[in-house]
């Protein structure tokens, strides 16, 4: 499942897998931010203490912030 995918992408900061999801599903982002606040890719980031993914998901989706 795509949102499993870029959860995991997150949790470890794999900037690499996140743009993979990305380039396969321009929306996925998207999609993911009408979720509950708590299965945001931003809050799962944050919740494991990825800078790396956090700084980048700010970048690619201000509006999260």
């Amino acid at each position: 499942m795509m949102e499993e995918r870029a959860r995991e992408a997150v949790q470890i900061s794999d900037i690499e897998a996140m743009y993979e999801l990305i380039r396969d599903k321009t929306d996925v982002l998207s999609e993911m931010a009408g979720k509950e606040f708590f299965d945001t890719p931003l809050r799962v980031a944050a919740a494991g203490g990825q800078i790396k993914s956090e700084m980048e998901l700010m970048l690619l989706k201000p509006y999260w912030c």
